[in-house]
């Protein structure tokens, strides 16, 4: 081949190469930022009903480095909430997703959602509910309708309610639960999905999005989700891998193992997932205030700053190269979870470290 031949097929070569560059950081650019959001446990007022301890923070003292930038707190008071409010909208959190127990027939912890609808810095972040099921017994058929009921009523159609193309995000954190549920009533999951659509729908709205707990692999709600009548998946946190992937799951028993177990799903999803998936990440797991786990070792899953940092960094560029599969949404456990180790919320500690980790990967350059 001449040499003048090779340099224009050089030159062309590199021509190709920037437009697929400028075509690429073009389609980024146009991407809609993510949007990232935290979960709330309303765990941190005495006496509430529905706590394990009457006065919650006695065993998180024992571990002073978990105490509150605000001190042990009284939950529930809305000056509390405010602060809360004003430190995620400074820091890239735009909405906020309250774990959620229902009673039957009323909620139950909800002294700290009433706060959010009460303060005014509900304008900068939006809310929603994960109803926290994992717990509970199978639950009746009409108890579940009755619930969304009353979440129409009260939460669904709020201006600050989180929502997708007009559409409230109803999170259930076990749907196989409500799957033994229908089955009790003698219906079929979907039939009982349907009844739920029905209560968001006569509460004016055009629906609503089921947002189902689900493992990574192949199970029973990755199988039937969608056939349920679910639009997407989600998870609180991740203990260990995905099935198949190294014969057993891996247990982590370090944050690199607890970050790397993450990945395995995110990765299973994208691959996999027939529904799109909230991208969920965690600030790592110690359970050692609430007695601990069965086994010590996962207790071991605590973050350094640094590794937080590239967990984030990790999941919120998979969201901005898939932002059909995810929402273009992402979900931190935990702003609170003090007893079990995965709290982003500022301590005494640890000040506002993890607080600008999150705004330095999410926020705008």
């Amino acid at each position: 081949m001449k040499l003048p031949l090779l340099e224009a097929l050089r030159r062309a070569l590199c021509v190709w190469a920037c437009a697929w560059c400028a075509v690429a950081v073009a389609q980024t650019a146009s991407a809609p930022a993510p949007k990232l959001g935290v979960f709330y446990f309303p765990g941190w007022k005495d006496g509430a009903l529905g706590l394990a301890y009457p006065r919650p923070w006695e065993p998180i003292k024992r571990f002073p480095e978990r105490e509150p930038m605000l001190g042990w707190y009284d939950e529930g008071r809305v000056s509390v909430m405010e602060q809360h409010l004003a430190w995620m909208a400074g820091h890239a959190l735009d909405y906020v997703v309250f774990d959620w127990y229902w009673g039957g027939e009323r909620p139950v912890l909800d002294h700290a959602l009433k706060a959010y609808r009460a303060s005014t810095g509900k304008a900068k972040v939006k809310y929603a509910v994960m109803w926290a099921n994992h717990n509970e017994e199978i639950a009746p058929a009409a108890h579940i309708v009755a619930m969304v009921e009353h979440l129409a009523r009260h939460h669904l159609a709020q201006p600050e309610y989180l929502k997708v193309d007009g559409k409230p995000l109803l999170f259930i954190m076990e749907p196989g639960k409500v799957d033994r549920s229908a089955a009790s009533a003698g219906m079929n999951h979907r039939q009982l999905s349907d009844k739920l659509q029905a209560a968001a729908r006569a509460a004016g709205l055009p629906g609503l999005i089921l947002v189902g707990g689900a493992l990574g692999g192949v199970n029973g709600v990755t199988q039937n989700a969608k056939a349920w009548g679910y639009g997407a998946y989600f998870i609180y946190s991740y203990a260990s891998g995905v099935n198949g992937t190294r014969g057993e799951p891996r247990v982590a028993h370090n944050y690199a193992e607890f970050d790397d177990n993450f990945r395995e799903h995110w990765a299973w999803f994208m691959k996999n997932g027939d529904l799109p998936y909230v991208v969920p990440m965690s600030s790592g797991f110690d359970r050692r205030p609430w007695g601990g786990s069965a086994d010590p070792k996962l207790d071991l899953a605590v973050s350094t700053l640094e590794q937080f940092t590239r967990h984030l960094t990790a999941g919120r560029d998979l969201i901005r190269r898939k932002p059909a599969k995810t929402l273009g949404m992402g979900l931190i456990c935990c702003w609170n979870e003090f007893g079990e180790g995965s709290y982003i919320e500022p301590t005494k500690s640890q000040g506002m470290s993890y607080l600008r980790a999150v705004k330095s990967v999410f926020g705008p350059p």
